[in-house]
């Protein structure tokens, strides 16, 4: 025997047992309120955490009491704030509140029965999601399974905030009903946005393909307004200014992830027509919680229970995202680090434009003005620990700010700006050379050679390198192929190479250097040697400079 709860229209019928039915709503004693109904409804546990963990785990009962259901199978998902009565809405897609129930014959106005656990105080009940199956009739008669599941709330601040429900409950549900006290808000979008968020997170590689479709129904529980029949639609327009980017985005992606949304209010259980009301949000579960299916084929209760098994190991493997700062949004990321960034920007400019090529002899260090300028600036702020994470942060951009100027001035620095040739002549070595014929005689005889030990000379030069940094490099002597006996002519030599054979060397111009004889010929010269008349040579060429 079963009792067929029938809603507004008699489109949708939930099943129930009479038996079980009776003895909680119809007898004399009423079902404890933080207790969930038992029989053959009773919830079960789908999810749950162990204490001191994050991440959640699934429940064995429940998986295999969604594993034996056979196709089709729709899946229901309240989600929403913590005490804004899911458990209570939940509870009564099991059982039709306003119909009446036959009790020995007796028809008596039934009661509401709580299948899911419910409290009267701010302390939350639900923990995880609790799971409650129950037999549906559809448009056509056919029967097909409902599995309800009541999410823990997420905003509640006497527990932890776990948005990782949502996810699960998200990843395996083809309706969504979000649920809020009072009115419909932004912070319900913003709820909505943020499971989104993190469901799609955990879609890697196009897997969001291979999701059931779904459908999305808004609830405004305990609602004393009266809403125009176009306020979804104002409500969800993306039709914000600029600067509230952030919330045309929002809307965008909600009417991106579902193929439908409604919009439907409860009100408080003293209004006269909050029975009617419940009815349609039965009938508007019931006509948009449609069976989970995939490339037209009907998945079944095992095919379910395993998408929500790889969705808790990827959670797990993911990790959990970590709750935002709202003043770590608002003074860091909207107040110092602009500021920082200002700063930055601001010492950036002041510095030295390197593009003329020029080296800058000692450029002073803005650095530390820089960093007195922002602690001027939050000397009023009392959140010291995001001051000195700005800080921190202006510290390292102005460091390498400074830095890329330094290495790239000191670059500059290292390039030649002249780039010339010096000479010395050095002793190379003595050999007798024949320097005249005489006879042994005056008039007769045959001449004899004369021979005397001559000095032989040999240039040697090094390239002399002018930085753009002032500081000046030389290359190894080298010695030349040219020998010379008369240290003179290997003056006139050098300086005639200098005008002529070294001024047409590409991308450089060489200039004279001092031509003098080397500190071994000024040690080693006698007034009566050649070595002493190239010494005065030298001297003289001292006194001036010959350029090209």
């Amino acid at each position: 025997k079963c009792f067929i709860c029938k809603a507004q229209g008699k489109k949708a019928r939930l099943m129930v047992s009479a038996a079980s039915f009776c003895s909680t709503s119809c007898g004399s004693s009423t079902t404890n309120s933080a207790v969930a109904a038992c029989g053959p409804f009773e919830c079960s546990r789908l999810l749950k955490f162990h204490a001191g963990e994050e991440l959640p785990h699934l429940c064995e009962e429940g998986l295999e009491r969604l594993a034996a259901l056979p196709p089709p199978v729709s899946l229901v998902s309240f989600l929403g704030d913590g005490r804004c009565g899911k458990s209570t809405l939940a509870s009564g897609l099991v059982v039709d509140g306003s119909a009446e129930c036959q009790s020995r014959g007796v028809l008596r106005p039934s009661a509401p029965a709580n299948y899911f656990p419910v409290g009267d105080t701010g302390v939350p009940v639900t923990e995880g999601i609790d799971l409650c199956i129950v037999q549906v009739r559809d448009e056509r008669n056919l029967m097909r399974s409902l599995v309800v599941l009541d999410c823990e709330g997420g905003d509640n601040p006497t527990s932890a905030a776990r948005s990782v429900v949502d996810i699960v409950a998200m990843l395996g549900s083809t309706l969504i009903v979000q649920v809020v006290w009072g009115a419909l808000g932004e912070g319900q979008l913003r709820q909505l946005g943020q499971g989104l968020a993190a469901r799609d997170r955990l879609l890697t590689g196009g897997a969001g393909r291979a999701l059931p479709g779904q459908r999305l129904l808004l609830v405004a529980n305990g609602c004393h307004l009266r809403y125009a029949d176009d306020h979804l639609a104002a409500s969800l327009s993306e039709s914000h200014g600029v600067n509230e980017t952030a919330r045309n985005e929002l809307r965008a992606n909600i009417k991106r992830a579902y193929e439908q949304i409604h919009f439907v209010t409860v009100p408080h259980d003293s209004d006269p027509t909050h029975l009617e009301r419940l009815s349609e949000l039965r009938l508007a579960v019931a006509q948009h919680c449609l069976p989970a299916a995939l490339g037209g084929s009907q998945l079944s209760g095992a095919q379910m229970a395993e998408l929500m098994r790889c969705a808790v190991v990827q959670l797990q493997s993911a990790g959990v995202v970590p709750v935002q700062s709202i003043f770590r949004h608002v003074l860091l990321d909207h107040l110092l680090l602009p500021l920082a960034r200002r700063i930055a920007e601001g010492m950036e400019s002041t510095l030295p434009d390197l593009s003329d090529g020029e080296y800058r002899t000692a450029p002073s260090d803005p650095r530390i003005a820089v960093m007195e300028r922002f602690d001027n600036e939050v000397q009023h702020l009392t959140h010291t620990e995001l001051v000195a994470e700005a800080k921190s942060q202006l510290r390292a951009h102005i460091d390498r700010a400074w830095l890329q100027f330094v290495n790239c001035n000191d670059a500059i620095g290292e390039q030649d700006r002249d780039v010339s040739t010096e000479f010395d002549t050095r002793f190379s070595h003595s050999e007798d050379r024949v320097v005249s014929w005489k006879r042994p005689c005056v008039v007769v005889g045959k001449k004899q050679p004369v021979v005397q030990q001559r000095s032989v000379f040999r240039v040697w030069t090094r390239t002399r390198v002018l930085k753009k940094n002032g500081q000046l490099a030389y290359s190894e002597w080298q010695p030349g192929n040219t020998k010379f006996d008369d240290p003179g002519e290997a003056t006139m030599t050098n300086m005639t190479n200098m005008t002529t054979g070294f001024s047409s060397c590409d991308h450089h111009t060489y200039t004279s250097s001092r031509i003098g004889a080397s500190s071994w010929l000024r040690g080693r010269a006698t007034p009566a040697s050649p070595v002493s008349s190239l010494r005065q040579n030298c001297i003289r060429g001292n006194q001036g400079d010959v350029t090209d």
